[in-house]
């Protein structure tokens, strides 16, 4: 309380409205595809071992909607994530006296939930094709790393050439660009990223159709 209130005698203004919404935005972006590297692998291989994925493929479901069914848990987990950082981004907003700019960090959250999903689509792909989840969240954080960095890889391909160039090219075919919000319309950008998580979930479904149980 005695922080609070001290707090509430400092204000910088727009700079640090811009600043909190960054900050805000980056702890989610931050925790949010660590959660969705560790919880895609681990329900998926917490189904394997615990025999809750075979009782449920003896009894007539397919392995694509366990999947699917999968992604929606993370998807919801990744939700009540996004409610709890809204939720105390507006406190802390109204705390120091930036009420009015409330309204816009709850709208970065929002489009940074995209690119979480997208992650939680990738993990459950590389749980599929991997032997344990620790591996699975490993080259999920650096498909998600390869992703925050796609204008990186641009840059390295448009200034490449020969078989480097094939290489940093199908690099950025097969990683989706995370930070695509910040440089396209809405519309496109979330377009673009249901498009990649629904090839991912797809992938991941094919995937797991020949993985022996």
């Amino acid at each position: 309380m005695v922080g609070g209130a001290v707090l509430r005698e400092f204000h910088f203004g727009s700079a640090e409205q811009v600043f909190l919404i960054d900050y805000g935005t980056a702890v989610f972006a931050l925790s949010g595809s660590v959660l969705a590297a560790l919880a895609g692998p681990a329900l998926f291989f917490s189904g394997l071992e615990s025999r809750v994925t075979s009782i449920v493929l003896m009894h007539g479901g397919a392995r694509g909607a366990v999947i699917a069914a999968q992604a929606i848990a993370v998807a919801i987990v990744l939700g009540w994530l996004a409610v709890l950082c809204g939720g105390a981004s507006a406190g802390l907003f109204s705390l120091l006296g930036h009420a009015a700019a409330t309204g816009t960090a709850l709208r970065a959250l929002a489009m940074e939930l995209a690119p979480l999903l997208v992650t939680a689509a990738m993990s459950l792909f590389f749980a599929t094709i991997s032997r344990t989840p620790l591996l699975a969240a490993v080259l999920t954080l650096a498909a998600a790393l390869a992703g925050r960095l796609a204008p990186v890889i641009a840059f390295a391909a448009a200034k490449a050439t020969g078989a480097a160039k094939g290489a940093w090219l199908l690099l950025g075919w097969l990683v989706p660009d995370l930070a695509i919000g910040e440089s396209a319309a809405l519309t496109s950008a979330l377009g673009y990223l249901a498009a990649y998580a629904a090839l991912y979930i797809f992938l991941a479904g094919w995937c797991f159709s020949r993985r022996d149980l």
